[in-house]
């Protein structure tokens, strides 16, 4: 259990310092420009104060440039500084599988005539994201898919839980590891679990770097949450502050309200209807959690992460959970033994089409997890367990080992 602080803490004295940048931006439908709308919110500024800012465009190996493509020196009269600055023929970013990932570096100085107060780097890759919902022609439900810069992508990936137990262990090593082995497998989308943690920094770096995308869940998960006006707002406060974390990375290109708890409404009787939309009433009844993902995240991803997509659950496909023509599915059917792959169709969806025995075809506009029960790899059972005694090596048991895949002993203590 993760008991109380976990992150680091510090305490900071200042003058005056920037507190906030928040860039929405918008990509022309042909991707001839770029229209950055930046406001930048500082604390405490005293007379003569000025921002410096400047924009530097990518350079082959993504580090900063020397020569800056737009610069400014605002007075920081206010609180809130705002402006605008376009980019003609901009540097996108691109998933792996599709392109590079260059990024844009936006640096700030807050100063006084006696020198600087604070100075920020801000990373600034651009994309055009946009989740692809429409009808098809002679066939029922809509499509699902993410279109990056115009191009349809098949997102194919995993379901990224933490990658330890004991969350402060993991280093920034850890994570350049796996994420590693997702690039070098060609994946190219990670769905972070919402059973799970908003993961560091440097988790969603790397995934600029290596160009995964991220379908990033609301921390919800296979439960009943209520809503009492204290729950609701501390939901609230908790959203807002990580999706203004996170707006800066290219790779979230969706937000999602929760795993599975459409699901657990389904099972429990739980009071939804879909086409309920009073929101009184879903607040008065047994599934008060609907105004958390149909409402209240929404709202937060919608006025502070523009240019993101939304979608309220996992799986989530507007009349229920189950319907494969529309949204996602969680595909809990069949058993590995009993998985065979055999053919491949052109879908819109985060896995291939799949066959169970050559019957029953596990077909979505997207599964978005594929729960499937593995054994450990012999290392971990090598490292778990002590060689048993000579006269239980003789016993045959179907789940004993051979002696041959037992014989190393535990490392001394």
């Amino acid at each position: 259990m993760s008991c109380g602080p976990w992150k680091p803490i510090r305490i900071e004295t200042f003058q005056a310092r920037i507190e906030e940048i928040d860039i929405p931006y918008t990509i022309s439908e042909d991707l001839s420009t770029a229209t950055l709308n930046y406001t930048i919110t500082v604390t405490s500024p005293p007379p003569n104060t000025t921002l410096e800012l400047e924009l530097h465009e990518p350079s082959p190996n993504n580090t900063t440039s020397n020569n800056p493509i737009y610069t400014e020196t605002i007075s920081a009269t206010s609180t809130k500084i705002t402006g605008t600055i376009d980019i003609g023929d901009p540097q996108l970013w691109y998933p792996h599988t599709h392109g590079k990932q260059p990024h844009y570096t936006l640096r700030l100085i807050l100063a006084s005539p006696s020198g600087p107060f604070d100075q920020l780097t801000h990373r600034l890759p651009l994309r055009r994201a946009q989740l692809i919902q429409r009808p098809l022609p002679n066939l029922k439900g809509t499509t699902f898919y993410f279109e990056i810069n115009n191009i349809p992508i098949f997102a194919g990936g995993s379901n990224w839980i933490p990658p330890d137990t004991l969350l402060t262990r993991p280093s920034r090593e850890t994570y350049e590891s796996l994420l590693s082995l997702v690039e070098q497998g060609n994946q190219n989308m990670l769905r972070v679990w919402g059973g799970g943690v908003y993961e560091r920094d440097e988790f969603y770096e790397i995934c600029d770097d290596l160009g995964i995308l991220v379908w990033q869940d609301f921390c919800f998960a296979c439960g009943q949450y209520p809503g009492h006006p204290a729950f609701l707002d501390s939901v609230r406060r908790e959203a807002e502050f990580q999706v203004k974390r996170l707006r800066k990375f290219a790779c979230v290109v969706l937000w999602c309200g929760n795993n599975e708890d459409y699901q657990v409404a389904e099972a429990a009787k739980l009071d939804w209807n879909p086409d309920d939309r009073e929101e009184e009433r879903w607040l008065k009844g047994t599934f008060p959690g609907r105004y958390i993902y149909e409402r209240i995240l929404p709202e937060v991803v919608e006025s502070l992460a523009r240019g993101t997509e939304y979608h309220p659950g996992s799986p989530w496909g507007g009349k229920g959970t189950r319907d494969p023509t529309v949204g996602d599915i969680h595909q809990w059917n069949g058993t590995l033994n009993q998985l065979s792959i055999v053919n491949l169709q052109i879908s819109s969806a985060f896995f291939l089409d799949l066959d169970v025995n050559g019957s029953m075809a596990w077909n979505s506009r997207t599964i978005s997890s594929l729960p499937l029960p593995l054994r450990p790899i012999c290392l971990r059972i090598r490292n778990a367990i002590s060689p048993p005694p000579p006269q239980y090596l003789a016993i045959h048991h179907p789940f004993s080992l051979p002696s041959s895949s037992i014989s190393r002993a535990r490392p001394p203590q």
